[in-house]
């Protein structure tokens, strides 16, 4: 696991110099990937974060909990989240399959909760919203850029990675964070991956305006 006691002591025990490589790497510009990009960069460490895709771009879902904004809170994000209108929730109602009952709940109720509300936010502003503030405390962050290969060696790993014009580029750091998601790139380098017979499922979504919103 990555600590930043690690990245400090091995600061004077890596034979790799700060001038040539970067103290972490992140594969993946999602919530994860420009969350501990943000974290890492407040605190002084030379970041460089790698997304294969170009921010805003599509991505289903995202309904937060009340425990996002403390998150939102240690990024330093929390004011530019409240300014963006996204809509705001108040707590959550499960409905039967027949729809003919239904539980509805509010945050405010809840054990000790650290805020009454949260957001719906569609992810593609959300995400853009996170990764920018990823660049704005320090990040190097290289959009429409994949990773190809990885190299670990005893004290750094070698990235090549190749941008949407095919130009390829190497690069090194002390750490990996992969944050691909489903892509599961060093999973995938390792072999890690395995399929679950038993687990072939699917999921259907929509996307509705104009909703009747009961008082409250």
């Amino acid at each position: 696991m990555v600590t930043l006691k690690n990245l400090q002591e091995d600061k004077l025990s890596l034979g790799v110099t700060m001038d040539d490589c970067y103290d972490v790497a992140i594969i993946g510009g999602g919530p994860a990937g420009s969350t501990v990009a943000t974290l890492l960069a407040q605190k002084g460490r030379r970041v460089v974060l790698f997304e294969r895709e170009k921010f805003p771009r599509f991505h289903i879902g995202e309904s937060l909990l009340p425990f996002s904004m403390e998150a939102l809170d240690r990024l330093g994000v929390r004011k530019k989240i409240d300014d963006a209108g996204f809509v705001v929730k108040w707590g959550a109602e499960i409905a039967s399959a027949c729809g003919e009952r239904e539980v509805r709940f509010y945050f405010k109720d809840g054990f000790k909760p650290p805020c009454p509300t949260a957001y719906q936010v569609p992810r593609a502003e959300f995400d853009k919203i996170l990764l920018d503030h990823s660049i704005e405390q320090g990040a190097e962050v290289h959009e429409e850029t994949a990773v190809q290969t990885l190299d670990f060696k005893d004290d750094h790993v070698g990235i090549t990675v190749e941008k949407k014009n095919g130009d390829t580029q190497d690069i090194r750091a002390r750490y990996l964070i992969d944050c691909s998601g489903r892509n599961t790139i060093v999973g995938s380098y390792y072999n890690l991956k395995r399929s679950y017979p038993g687990l072939k499922k699917l999921a259907v979504y929509a996307h509705y305006e104009d909703v009747f919103l009961p008082e409250g």
